[in-house]
């Protein structure tokens, strides 16, 4: 069912049960149901149920999340936001770098420049937004975190150079339950 989606399959570990003779030979041409050209990311797909979430940058300069038809590969709906400035980034990172995250009603996923975002997975209309700080990295290495589902909570960290934090956003209403700054912490003196 979904609830094993959400945990990476059988034991959370990655393994799908559903076929007993998955293709073990598979190349950009062999043993493909569907593929398509999205643009600059490096955001990992998800499966929830019949659908495939992913997002891209698009030629316009836009952040879009966008769903499939998991077993067609039909695009359902794409969603596109205005980004701002955006700040430099260390290659191969790309802006859209966001895995999203599913609990089956909304989709979650991050962006730099904008915030976590929450969609309905039925029509990709936005269902809430939190502008979360923008992150900074010395490296420019870019945002690359992504979201959590845990129980009814959108769990994120976010891991930058001058204020990191994990915060748990209600899945329903988009509202901060709690955060953690890890800004006060020290580390130890190392002689």
């Amino acid at each position: 069912g979904l609830g094993d989606v959400y945990k990476r399959q059988h034991n959370a570990s990655g393994v799908a049960t559903e076929s007993p003779d998955p293709p073990v030979e598979f190349s950009s041409q062999q043993n493909v149901k569907w593929s398509t050209e999205l643009g600059r990311g490096v955001a990992c797909p998800i499966i929830v149920g019949n659908r495939c979430f992913t997002t891209t940058m698009t030629e316009a300069g836009q952040f879009a999340v966008v769903a499939f038809e998991a077993a067609t590969g039909e695009e359902l709906w794409r969603t596109e936001f205005d980004v701002g400035e955006l700040p430099e980034i260390t290659p191969p990172n790309e802006h859209a770098s966001s895995t999203p995250a599913s609990d089956g009603k909304r989709v979650y996923v991050h962006f730099s420049t904008i915030g976590l975002i929450a969609l309905d997975v039925e029509t990709g209309e936005e269902v809430w937004r939190n502008s979360l700080p923008v992150p900074f990295y010395l490296m420019g290495w870019g945002a690359a975190n992504s979201p959590i589902i845990y129980e009814d909570m959108v769990l994120f960290n976010l891991d930058d150079d001058l204020m990191s934090y994990l915060i748990a956003i209600d899945a329903e209403s988009g509202s901060i339950r709690w955060t953690v700054s890890y800004t006060h912490l020290t580390l130890p003196t190392i002689c």
